[in-house]
């Protein structure tokens, strides 16, 4: 009875897991950049001049990373294998076109409010029109001549798209 309770409990999890959103956020305005499981883990990076760090967050705890200190290490002899690893060579973006667009299908747009300016007055005119028949509801892109560029993106997808999208992938690849 109690193995049932807990086999039922996982079950749930799992399931939240699976059906739970993954947004990705990059705003320049506020420097805030994270990716974000809802409700079980959070991975943020804060960009300041001198220093970079990530924060990440899984259920209540909460572990933060340097990653460009400089940390001293022994070196390791490398293997000198003359064959690439299974990932690469499923990975390779050249073979699967249709892999990577069935990855961008499964994104959905929440918001990207865009200010671009190139530094180009005459190229900066040129793209006004064109920033017009691209806006939509959740899409806006401006064009400014004051040497400003900003960008909040919002982009949500769920895990079990991207649970597909790996099967998929393995199932289609060929040994």
């Amino acid at each position: 009875m109690i193995l049932l309770i807990f086999i039922i409990i996982f079950a749930v999890f799992v399931a939240g897991i699976l059906f739970s959103p993954v947004t990705i956020a990059i705003d320049t305005n506020r420097n805030e950049y994270y990716i974000s499981l809802t409700g079980y883990a959070k991975i943020s990076l804060f960009i300041k001049p001198d220093t970079w760090k990530l924060k990440l967050h899984v259920l209540f705890l909460s572990f933060t990373f340097h990653p460009f200190e400089k940390k001293s290490f022994e070196k390791k002899s490398e293997k000198a294998t003359g064959r690439k690893s299974r990932i690469l060579q499923i990975l390779h973006p050249a073979k699967h076109t249709k892999i990577i667009c069935k990855l961008i299908k499964s994104i959905s747009i929440k918001k990207l409010d865009a200010n671009i300016d190139t530094n180009d007055y005459p190229l900066n005119a040129l793209l006004i029109p064109v920033t017009q028949l691209v806006r939509q509801r959740n899409i806006s892109i401006h064009i400014n001549f004051e040497n400003q560029n900003a960008i909040d993106f919002r982009a949500r997808t769920y895990v079990y798209k991207l649970v597909g999208i790996v099967i998929y992938i393995f199932l289609t690849s060929k040994n």
